[in-house]
């Protein structure tokens, strides 16, 4: 049996940490996108079994749209991010959680990015259609007048639609000193 047909039969158990039957639940109850966003390290070890050949291009394309979006960030550019973010993206930061609609209106003329430096990026093909593109920053940033500094760590998760690539959630960690 080769790597591939290993991965497309052996199913992952994200909730083996719990009782079987409260993990069975789980498993029901919680949709399999969700599920690669609480556990991402299971999935990791899951997804890097088949990641395809055009990995190293498509890291490329979603490092650029990264420092696409801290660019409209930087420039306050809302049409920029726009069109770089998902319909129904989904950002989470210490700020809290925000709909595309929520940083286009406000939260784009609310905050001013000074600095963002992207560090040791990683990409896990999901599918064809899904990949999530890992990094640390050092995000230099002004909120309300509070300036905040530190290194963090992002997880981009990006979905094919239309035959174009579009960040679906994007989330910000403060990293432990």
């Amino acid at each position: 049996m080769n790597t591939n047909e290993l991965v497309q039969t052996t199913p992952i158990r994200y909730f083996s940490f719990l009782p079987y039957k409260i993990s069975r639940l789980a498993e029901r109850l919680i949709p399999l996108p969700v599920r690669h966003i609480l556990f991402p390290s299971r999935f990791h070890l899951f997804s890097m079994a088949a990641v395809s050949e055009a990995s190293p291009q498509l890291a490329t394309v979603l490092l650029a749209h990264e420092k696409a979006r801290a660019r409209a960030w930087k420039e306050k550019n809302s049409r920029a991010l726009e069109v770089l973010l998902a319909p129904d993206f989904l950002e989470i930061s210490l700020l809290g959680r925000f709909s595309k609609k929520e940083v286009l209106a406000t939260l784009i003329h609310s905050l001013t990015l000074h600095e963002f430096i992207i560090s040791d990026p990683a990409l896990v093909v999901a599918s064809p259609e899904a990949a999530i593109l890992t990094y640390r920053c050092i995000e230099d940033v002004t909120v309300s007048g509070q300036r905040i500094t530190g290194t963090f760590h992002v997880a981009a998760h990006y979905a094919k639609r239309e035959n174009k690539w579009v960040l679906l959630v994007w989330q910000i960690t403060p990293t432990p000193c």
